[in-house]
């Protein structure tokens, strides 16, 4: 009751109950809403559900005919059955927090609750989304866990708990600086080793075969492009291995594909020496496989398969 009460005022009238499930410690409930709950929105929520706990309001409990409960304001939820008689549950005076219809079991007072805490929000179907809460014991369990681990972290940083989240972002700003500079010394890498392959001459067309260090797919694309911009008409078949899988990347001008060649033919071929499969578009493809041994003669493979294929 409370949740609901506290989804209304801070989603709108249309957050109502579409299903529950209550316990001891947890509970779970289904509400009309038509997008995600913001963290901000979460925490009112939360922080609403908790006043009314703290407050400590008492339970109101009736009996009496389903149309004067109705016409006194209470809620009736939408597509449940009620006979002629019906149960109301009112919690505070004036305004009242939450005041509804209901034949569940219930507690004399907000306080017996103890603390409430949302685990998680999430969709179940179209417009109808979930939480997931714990409250009494189940919230202070869960409270005692986070708080310890909180603690073990700290140690290991060797950093006050209440220094805990600046301490992390340090070093996921220091982690993501070093991985911006691995990525530049690999691309070096890559550049370098990509700048020794040697382009070859197929009468008017151009083609630059070869192995490439530490390059994956997209960097293999975009350290040939400039190849590809210089050379109207062109071949290009580069293969590397990273974290021991290997990779190929195939392109095949325009007019090369109009004189019967095919990037995805291309790298279907290579990709047998490297125990794999791959595919694409004519102009573009792509292949990864397993047995990074056979990589060079996966790059030898589709030199051989461009002469053969390259039509006078």
């Amino acid at each position: 009751h409370l949740l609901h009460a506290s989804l209304r005022r801070v989603l709108g009238e249309h957050a109502r109950q579409a299903g529950s499930l209550v316990a001891p410690d947890r509970l779970r409930f289904d509400f009309n809403h038509p997008r995600a709950v913001t963290p901000d929105e979460r925490e009112r929520i939360e922080a609403m559900v908790n006043e009314a706990v703290l407050a400590n309001f008492p339970l109101r409990i009736e009996t009496q005919p389903r149309e004067k409960a109705v016409a006194s304001g209470a809620m009736a939820l939408f597509g449940e059955h009620y006979g002629e008689t019906v149960r109301t549950i009112s919690i505070g005076e004036k305004p009242r927090f939450s005041f509804e219809l209901c034949g569940g079991t219930h507690v004399p007072a907000t306080g017996v609750i103890g603390a409430f805490h949302i685990l998680s929000e999430e969709s179940v179907a179209s417009g109808i989304r979930r939480i997931e809460a714990l409250t009494g014991r189940g919230a202070l369990e869960y409270f005692d866990q986070t708080l310890a681990r909180q603690e073990r972290l700290a140690g290991l940083l060797s950093s006050p708990p209440e220094t805990l989240e600046a301490q992390v972002r340090s070093l996921i700003e220091e982690r993501d600086r070093l991985t911006q500079e691995l990525a530049t010394v690999r691309e070096s890498a890559a550049l370098a080793s990509l700048q020794a392959i040697q382009p070859e001459n197929l009468g008017h067309s151009r083609m630059l075969a070869g192995i490439v260090r530490q390059a994956d797919a997209d960097m293999l694309r975009r350290l040939s492009d400039p190849f590809r911009s210089a050379n109207s008409s062109h071949i290009v078949v580069l293969g590397s291995v990273v974290d021991n899988r290997p990779v190929i990347i195939a392109s095949v001008s325009s007019d090369l594909v109009a004189r019967g060649l095919d990037a995805g033919a291309l790298v279907r071929q290579a990709a047998v020496s490297i125990a794999g499969s791959g595919g694409g578009r004519p102009t573009m493809a792509q292949a990864g496989g397993k047995n990074a041994e056979g990589l060079e003669q996966a790059v030898q493979s589709a030199r051989t398969w461009v002469r053969e294929h390259l039509r006078p």
